[in-house]
């Protein structure tokens, strides 16, 4: 079941030009998606509106980079540049003799949601990656805060606080977006009975471990879906840009890999817990495609979309044995195995007929860093030269680049624009209870 509210959301002055208000960008990130249970799960009639996608469009592999780690990849993604340049490292850092969390103000260039804002194009930001502090944008931004301060309900990633600074411009819009939090907090169980079923058989102590701390990430996902219903449902404003992440398939693939794939370890699951669990990871992929259909559903125009994945996932930890009582990884990305790149609608090519989504026979379509010139490119909207991305010419029309010629500009940063970023922190304890976080998921140490 998804959530459907109406509140109204006023954007900032100003339209996009005419003939571009009408072909909006829907870049949709989707941590941790991989094409060998897409294939699989499209083989057996699943997948419809990503069916359709790829049908209409073109698919393959996008090559990704080393760490994989979420925040520095999908920072990535959004500014077309490579840390180095951008500055975001990975999830801490040692500051005053402290490990600390990257934060939205450690970035150094601006992303997609600055050079469309400064061009005066409208756009929202919804869940991504090293948002928080909120910056104030032409649209919208609902930041991944991350900041545990309801830790204490079990809410981890997605967490928003009432009252707290900084997770949503603009800040009337602060109060709606806790209201869907709310919302979703309450009928968590209904929705995810809905998802996921019931379980048949009683949970060990580990089993029910690994099911508690992956539906926080069900809980997030699902806050930012209703954020974008609201947005589209009520608001009725033309967008140029919408940038929405979901988390669900990583988190799932971290922990459920063994349900779903038992024969691939020397100690698989038991019976009962197969029976229980061996489905949630294409529960999880299932859900994310019906929530990518229903936001197509509720988009005016005639848009360009782009689902993208900042790594694959395969199975971990094979040989070791499972304990009862503690939680084991049996998913993982650390090699860097490729991540999913569709993209469908207008001036994106079509792809061949014959070509079908088996994991042999995807092509490399492009790196993570070519996101951002590729959607400059396709609103009109200059490419920095410092950018280390590079146009995806062949998903693109034929013809397309000769008739809508690139332009382009040294840089798209300034140093006022660094002078001015958001200054917000964190709590020490939300910013403790975030790293108690990040150890338990086995990113830092």
């Amino acid at each position: 079941m998804l959530i459907a509210l109406s509140v109204s959301v006023a954007c900032s002055e100003g339209e996009a030009p005419e003939d571009e208000s009408h072909h909006p960008v829907i870049l949709v990130g989707v941590d941790g998606l991989e094409w060998r249970v897409i294939s699989e799960m499209i083989d057996d009639g699943e997948l419809p509106v990503l069916t359709r996608l790829m049908k209409e469009g073109t698919f393959g592999k996008l090559k990704t980079m080393r760490p994989t780690w979420s925040p520095v990849i999908w920072t990535t993604v959004a500014t077309g540049k490579i840390p180095r340049k951008h500055g975001i490292w990975g999830f801490t850092k040692e500051e005053d003799g402290k490990q600390r969390l990257f934060s939205n103000r450690d970035r150094k260039t601006k992303a997609l949601w600055n050079i469309f804002s400064d061009l005066g194009r409208t756009v929202h930001s919804i869940g991504w990656w090293m948002t928080f502090p909120a910056e104030a944008v032409r649209g919208t931004m609902v930041a991944q805060t991350n900041t545990l301060a309801q830790l204490k309900s079990g809410a981890w990633k997605g967490s928003l606080v009432r009252g707290l600074p900084g997770q949503v411009t603009p800040p009337s819009f602060h109060d709606p977006v806790m209201e869907i939090a709310a919302e979703v907090q309450e009928s968590l169980p209904e929705l995810a009975k809905a998802s996921f079923g019931e379980f048949e058989y009683p949970l060990s102590k580990a089993a029910s471990d690994t099911w508690e701390n992956g539906l926080w990430v069900f809980r997030a996902d699902t806050i930012y879906l209703g954020v974008v219903e609201k947005l589209l449902a009520s608001d009725g404003q033309p967008f140029d840009l919408m940038m929405i992440y979901f988390g669900g398939p990583d988190v799932v693939g971290h922990r459920f890999w063994r349900y779903a794939y038992p024969e691939e370890f020397d100690d698989p699951p038991t019976p009962e817990e197969q029976k229980d669990f061996s489905q949630v990871i294409r529960n999880t992929y299932s859900y994310v495609d019906r929530a990518i259909g229903h936001i197509l559903d509720l988009v005016e125009g005639e848009p360009t979309v782009f689902i993208v994945s900042d790594h694959g996932m395969h199975a971990a930890n094979r040989e070791k044995t499972f304990p009862e009582r503690r939680e084991l990884f049996s998913g993982h990305h650390m090699n860097a195995p490729p991540g999913v790149l569709i993209a469908s609608g207008k001036h994106i090519r079509r792809g061949s007929p014959d070509r079908s989504a088996a994991t042999g026979d995807l092509p490399e379509l492009g790196r993570v860093h070519d996101l951002a010139p590729t959607i400059l490119a396709l609103k009109g909207l200059p490419i920095g030269r410092d950018m280390d991305g590079v146009i995806m010419e062949a998903i693109l029309d034929e013809g397309f680049l000769e008739s809508h010629t690139p332009t382009f500009v040294e840089t798209h940063d300034r140093p006022e624009w660094l002078d001015a970023r958001p200054d917000e922190l964190l709590t020490e304890e939300a910013e403790r209870e975030r790293l108690q976080q990040l150890r338990a998921l086995g990113y830092i140490q």
